[in-house]
């Protein structure tokens, strides 16, 4: 469990990417989350997810996933 607290947590930086290729230039916020209070912990969970979530389940909407994700048995030994 300790290695799933963030020593030093600093808020997310957000970040522009202009897209010159396209017209009126837009731009695209992009948001690095690396040092976050929260990063580990959601990776943590991300992976415990995929290994749950085989291939078997595509989900086409939220709703779907809502359903699916109800039926998970996660325990103290899961990941």
């Amino acid at each position: 469990m300790k290695n799933l607290m963030q020593k030093n947590p600093e808020p997310p930086k957000l970040n522009a990417r202009i897209k010159i290729h396209k017209t009126n230039i837009p731009i695209r916020p992009v948001v690095n989350n690396t040092k976050a209070p929260a990063y580990r912990i959601a990776k943590k969970l991300n992976d415990i997810l995929k290994q749950q979530l085989t291939n078997q389940y595509n989900t086409q909407n939220s709703e779907n996933f809502a359903h699916n994700i109800t039926k998970l048995k996660i325990t103290n030994t899961t990941g």
